[in-house]
């Protein structure tokens, strides 16, 4: 995602929450293949 311009508000960062840990693995296949680089959490990941 290119960063917002300077002259608009926009979000940082966000928080996704799964119940499952099925739908956390298809997440973070999809995020690896759109080549963003994930790093393991304590609770699950970042990208």
């Amino acid at each position: 995602m290119p960063p917002a311009p300077d002259d608009v508000v926009g979000l940082r960062e966000w928080t996704v929450v799964l119940d499952r840990s099925d739908e956390v693995e298809k997440v973070r296949e999809r995020l690896g293949a759109a080549g963003l680089a994930v790093e393991d959490r304590e609770h699950g990941f970042a990208a």
